[in-house]
């Protein structure tokens, strides 16, 4: 009985000690990992060291050097700044005026001529054109190389260093403010006229075919009389010596030789007259300018209360004929 006991205790001890065995193992699909694929690209590669970049180097130089001058040190502040406010909220006002009125336009041309602009998908628009392509060096432009010659020369000539002045200029005011004061007074009158005129004569449609009538063949002496032109502040009509055809003229002719030859073609160039816009054509006469009613009806109130207003063609035109014609504008009394 004694040695029964004694086997079972031994036994418990020894399913006790496996069992403790068992507990401190770990499973082993837990330690399995997979293996990692093959990467399509080389990766974990040796690379070697060069030293700095060559601007890095020349762009810590420049700031020495900057600094040196100024007299002062470049303390750039590397601190983390706090951003620009991220998501918050913001209003619907509804669809922007400018995207409604494109909308509203697009509908309106869609039924005007009866076709519908339909947007093409991504994979229909063109592919862009080339760009970054090798480029190859063919040297200087001719032109250019002529321009550099010509002036050395002139330089040469005239014993001076040409210096162009490359400083940028302030040009003249952009993009400012104009006020809208409506539609020209001009322009409403003449609409005016026009609408009063067609109620009597009806709608007026001006053929092309139509030329002016009566038209008068002598000219006012005052308008053929012109004045004594002043001398010139610079010299004209002075000797030109004649170098021949101009480089440019003659690298032209060459290069449409060569390209005729290249292409087996003759340029054929049309130097024929074509038809100009129309001339001659007829002009309603809608009366005197209201502008110039008004300025003769007030050049008549002045000359009550002044006296007689004579304008002489010196004051008119500058330097007069060998006797000045008085002009009476008077004369025009509305």
């Amino acid at each position: 009985m004694l040695s029964k006991i004694t086997y079972g205790v031994a036994a418990t001890h020894i399913i006790t000690a496996s069992a403790l065995k068992l507990t401190t193992e770990r499973e082993p699909l837990l330690t399995w990992s997979a293996t990692p694929p093959k990467a399509a690209y080389p990766k974990d590669y040796f690379v070697p060291n060069f030293g700095l970049d060559h601007d890095v180097i020349n762009t810590s130089t420049d700031i020495k050097v900057a600094e040196g001058m100024l007299s002062h040190k470049l303390d750039i502040d590397t601190s983390k700044k706090k951003g620009p406010p991220q998501n918050y909220f913001v209003p619907n006002f509804g669809m922007d005026h400018d995207i409604a009125t494109s909308i509203q336009n697009e509908k309106e041309s869609s039924s005007t001529w009866n076709h519908k602009w339909v947007v093409p998908a991504k994979s229909e628009i063109p592919a862009p054109p080339p760009k970054d392509y090798f480029v190859p060096n063919f040297g200087l432009d001719h032109d250019i190389l002529n321009t550099a010659t010509d002036i050395k020369v002139a330089e040469a000539q005239i014993g001076h260093q040409w210096q162009p002045d490359l400083t940028k200029k302030k040009g003249p005011p952009q993009d400012y403010f104009v006020p809208n004061f409506g539609v020209d007074h001009d322009i409403a009158d003449s609409l005016k006229h026009l609408n009063q005129q067609e109620s009597i004569h009806g709608k007026w449609e001006l053929p092309e075919s139509m030329v002016q009538l009566n038209s008068q063949v002598e000219r006012e002496p005052l308008l053929t009389w012109s004045e004594t032109p002043a001398k010139a502040a610079y010299p004209k009509d002075y000797f030109v010596p004649n170098f021949g055809l101009d480089h440019d003229v003659i690298n032209t002719s060459t290069d449409i030789n060569v390209a005729e030859g290249m292409l087996s073609h003759k340029l054929d160039i049309d130097t024929s007259k074509k038809k100009g816009p129309p001339l001659n054509y007829f002009v309603p006469n809608f009366g005197m300018d209201h502008e110039i009613a008004t300025s003769i009806s007030n050049l008549n109130e002045a000359e009550k209360t002044n006296g007689k207003w004579s304008l002489s063609q010196t004051q008119a035109f500058g330097s007069p004929p060998e006797k000045a014609m008085p002009l009476n504008l008077a004369e025009h009394n509305m």
